[in-house]
């Protein structure tokens, strides 16, 4: 077939094939939704008939309900004597029209009172007079009165006495409702000429027919529907709405049926009865078949316009397309000055490959011509590449070599050509090498040595691989020679430092264990083999958690690995840390660790150094015990020395009130000298107790916000009476405001006594001592400057040490126990500060503490 007629054809399926499917989809959509909308209102007028037939059905149930309750029903026991209940029936039923009979029967069934049945008749065997003598609402099926021949239904309700406590059952009241009203009721149920509704049938239990509209009189279907097997009278009797599509009529027709049951009210039983809407199928549909009509017509209207257009669009696009054919071939036989054969003025998709194709031309040109600087490009590569190259054939003859090649081997190229490459090697193993190359296609890196014009043997690294023709025969072989010389030097230097390495590691004292990412030891030296128990050889490999980290401690052991893997934070990394290990034989021992990254490339590694510190922790155990010892031993001694000090001073103080007599003035000197030293010792006593409370860690603060202002203003009038006494000017530079710190009151008064007391102490007459506040950003500065001896510069680092008193020189009463600024410094640590001293021989001394402001660290 030519290509004219091969378009046409084309275009003619690719134009009416989704067409034809389109029409056959939007066909079925139709049927599809126009039986779901029908079906739904179908429904929705089967749900209304049956709920307005309820509806009626609930509200006659409920007048009668409410006729027994009318005071005059009480006259049915003495059986209507006075005629009230006839003449309300007779009323009643003249007034409402619906009701073919309505009686009232006393407990016996007879009839008392009634507007048809004659009075004494008995009902006593009916059903509706025992449902409701037993106290039951009763509604009957629909019937057919024996003597009016008139459709009915019973209502029936029992009439309970107004005077018994128990309201007995004294009659019944019977009305017969005629069922012609159903029909009425079934005819305001829906619009008329809105939508194609058709027929509403009401039928019994038991299927048959016993309403409907006026249009289904004559209707062929009156019959008894349950037994002509319609599905949808079945499914409306399990209680069940819906649609159907059903075809069930003597002459074939397919009917549409919508069709709902009836519900119970209250303590009123249902029927039981269904509604069936029912409209011939042809009637519903006769939208699809307009719709199937004009998708037909519109379809033979396209198909023509489409041949049309496709005897059109072939010759158009067949005859360009022929013409670029012939210009391809002339292409294919190497002719490429044909540009200019190649014309089309459209612009459609056909001027764009008219375009292409003379593009092509052009491209054609511009790769050859690339291809040739390519060639000449890549021959400069390989003059210049810092490999030897050497291109051989399956015999290994030299066809080919770079300038690297000569100057590596010592040859020039005319020289190393059509030599065979296996006499530039050392050994015998050549000529298998290249049998490998030719047998796996390449080999990479192996290493050999290199055979010079001069006989210098270089060590080199040796990569080959196969060169195929289009018949995948062996074409040649290109070899690659690479100098390692260099790389040898320095691997042999790299393995002179590992060397190196193991050396220290294996002479090391402490214990030096390596681990990878995974936890696993690369390293385990013998110091670590005779720490812990195991060999070198039982441990490469393994985790080390489960080596010698001790049960308790491996699982923080993995969260922390697991974290810094993560995160990159490793607290314990660069710090010295005691832990306990695990020996080999399960016993566990302290020791001292620190851990490092190694810095190399790839996963972490870490290095751990332990040392077993079991002996180390034992001394420290001893001096625990011992300093423990010295502090009760103080404290034992201080207090043992409290009580005759006191006793001691007592006795002194009585003697002094002239207790014992008067006393000479040589008696009086020896009697102040005790005194004064018992105070001494009392002091000295104070101070070894608050050191140890210090050490231990037992000296509580009891802290409190206090006005240090004022506080300092309050010690310093205590001060200033001491001082005038020895004729030092005494100053005080406090600012006016209040400053608030949480302190210890008692301990910082303390700390200010003891640095005034010190300046008091090394300050001679007519000296100066000069107390200052000064209020910072976070901190408050309290300063004590005296223009005393002062105190050598090797003396201030060690001035704060516990009984250390220095070379400052004293006057008489001016040494001290060396413990006060000791206790003073650990004073002003406790309450978060720190404390310094400035001092020159000869012009004074500086101390100053600060104290952080409250809720600063």
């Amino acid at each position: 077939m030519r290509l004219r007629p091969k378009i046409t054809t084309l275009l003619l399926l690719l134009s009416l094939v989704p067409l034809l499917v389109i029409s056959i989809i939007a066909y079925y959509n139709g049927v599809t939704s126009l039986r779901r909308i029908m079906g739904s209102y179908f429904q929705f007028v089967a749900r209304r008939s049956i709920e307005k037939i309820d509806d009626k059905v609930f509200e006659i149930a409920e007048d009668v309900r409410r006729w027994t309750g009318l005071e005059f029903m009480q006259d049915v026991v003495t059986g209507d004597v006075d005629g009230r209940i006839v003449s309300f029936l007779v009323r009643a039923q003249k007034e409402y029209g619906i009701f073919s009979r309505m009686d009232v029967l006393n407990v016996s069934g007879e009839v008392v009172a009634s507007s048809f049945s004659p009075v004494g008749q008995s009902f006593s065997r009916e059903r509706f007079f025992r449902e409701a003598m037993a106290g039951l609402s009763y509604i009957g099926d629909m019937e057919q009165d024996p003597v009016t021949h008139e459709g009915g239904m019973d209502f029936a309700f029992p009439i309970r006495s107004a005077y018994e406590q128990g309201r007995g059952i004294i009659g019944v009241v019977r009305a017969r409702w005629r069922t012609q009203e159903l029909s009425q009721v079934l005819e305001t149920s829906f619009i008329r000429g809105v939508l194609p509704v058709g027929r509403i049938l009401l039928l019994r239990k038991n299927g048959l027919v016993i309403a409907g509209t006026k249009d289904t009189q004559g209707l062929r279907l009156e019959a008894d529907l349950t037994r002509q097997g319609f599905e949808s009278v079945r499914l409306a009797r399990q209680q069940k709405e819906g649609y159907l599509l059903e075809r069930k009529d003597a002459e074939g027709k397919n009917y549409f049926i919508g069709y709902s049951y009836s519900q119970r009210y209250g303590d009123l039983k249902g029927l039981g009865w269904t509604v069936l809407v029912v409209q011939e199928a042809g009637v519903v549909f006769i939208p699809v078949t307009r719709l199937s009509s004009l998708i037909a017509w519109i379809f033979f209207v396209v198909v023509a316009c489409v041949i049309l257009i496709a005897l059109k669009a072939s010759k158009n696009i067949s005859r360009p397309v022929l013409k670029m054919a012939y210009v391809a071939e002339r292409v294919a036989n190497g002719d490429l000055d044909l540009e200019q054969e190649v014309r089309y003025t459209g612009g459609d998709e056909l001027g764009i490959l008219a375009e292409a194709f003379n593009r092509m031309i052009k491209d054609l040109k511009d790769h050859r011509m690339q291809l040739l600087r390519e060639k000449a490009h890549i021959h400069s590569i390989i003059s210049n590449m810092a490999d030897a190259l050497f291109v051989v054939d399956a015999g290994a003859m030299i066809q080919m070599v770079n300038d690297r090649a000569a100057q590596l081997s010592g040859y020039t190229q005319e020289e190393l050509t059509g030599q065979s490459l296996h006499s530039l090697f050392v050994g015998a193993g050549e000529e298998l090498i290249l049998e490998k190359v030719a047998a796996d296609h390449a080999i990479r890196s192996d290493e050999r040595t290199f055979l010079t014009r001069e006989n210098r043997e270089i060590p080199v690294e040796f990569s080959a691989s196969v060169m195929f023709d289009d018949d995948r025969q062996i074409r040649g072989i290109v070899c690659l020679v690479h100098d390692i010389t260099d790389r040898k030097r320095i691997e042999r230097l790299i393995h002179e430092a590992e060397a190196h390495k193991a050396v220290i590691v294996d002479s090391a004292m402490d214990c030096i264990i390596s681990i990878n990412h995974e936890g696993r030891i690369t390293e385990f030296n013998p110091a670590a083999e005779r720490t812990f128990g195991f060999s070198r050889k039982e441990v490469i490999g393994r985790e080390m958690a489960d080596v010698i980290i001790p049960p308790s401690l491996r699982e923080g052991h993995r969260r922390g690995m697991a974290r810094y893997l993560a995160t990159g934070e490793g607290p314990v990394l660069n710090k010295r840390l005691e832990l306990t290990a695990l020996r080999s034989d399960g016993s566990e021992f302290p020791v001292e660790l620190s851990i490092v990254r190694i810095p190399a490339q790839g996963p972490p590694i870490f290095t751990g150094y332990l040392r077993d510190i079991t002996e180390r922790k034992h001394s420290e155990e001893e001096i625990k015990k011992v300093m423990q010892m010295k502090d009760e031993f103080v404290s034992t001694v201080s207090h043992e020395l409290r009580t005759p000090l006191a006793i001691s001073k007592e006795g002194l103080s009585l003697l002094r009130r002239g207790k014992a007599g008067e006393m000479t003035s040589q008696q009086k000197e020896i009697v102040d000298m005790a005194a004064s030293n018992i105070d001494r010792l009392a002091f000295l006593i104070d101070d070894i107790l608050d050191v140890s409370k210090i050490e231990a860690g037992k000296m509580p603060l009891y802290r409190e916000s206090v006005d240090v202002a004022e506080l300092v203003q309050e010690n310093c009038r205590g001060w200033a009476l001491r001082v005038k006494a020895k004729e030092i000017n005494f100053c005080l530079d406090v600012p006016p405001k209040s400053i608030i710190l949480d302190i210890d009151k008692m301990r910082f008064m303390q700390i200010l006594s003891n640095l005034i007391s010190n300046a008091f102490k090394f300050t001679p007459e007519k000296g100066k001592i000069t107390v200052t506040v000064e209020e910072e950003e976070t901190n408050v500065k309290f300063s004590v400057i005296d223009t005393g001896v002062g105190i050598p510069q090797e003396d201030l680092p060690r001035l704060f040490e516990k009984f250390y008193q220095g070379e400052r020189t004293y006057g008489p009463g001016m040494y001290g126990t060396g413990l006060g600024l000791n206790i003073v410094k650990s004073l002003v640590g406790l309450h978060g500060g720190r404390i310094s001293v400035v001092s020159e021989v000869g012009k004074g001394s500086t101390f100053s503490f600060i104290v952080p402001k409250p809720g600063i660290s």
